[in-house]
């Protein structure tokens, strides 16, 4: 999966995805394919953890989730 550091890595290009999801992890994942998909593969890529989900009148929820290309050292 990506790098949940507390420490921000140094980040390049962006990708925000707007998903829906029933769990944080599922739409974790789902924003993370949608970003593998952009960026291509083998691209390390860090998700934000800040993101804020919205209620979908009780079906589910829909968030905002930004997942960047790692850029130099990650460590």
């Amino acid at each position: 999966m990506t790098n949940q550091n507390e420490n921000r890595p140094d980040t390049g290009r962006g990708y925000a995805a707007n998903v829906f999801g029933h769990d944080a992890q599922s739409m974790e994942q789902k924003a993370l394919s949608e970003a593998t998909d952009f960026f291509g593969e083998g691209v390390q890529l860090w998700l934000d953890p800040t993101y804020v989900a919205q209620d979908a009148s009780g079906v589910g929820y829909r968030a905002m989730i930004y997942v960047y290309e790692v850029v130099g050292d990650a460590r």
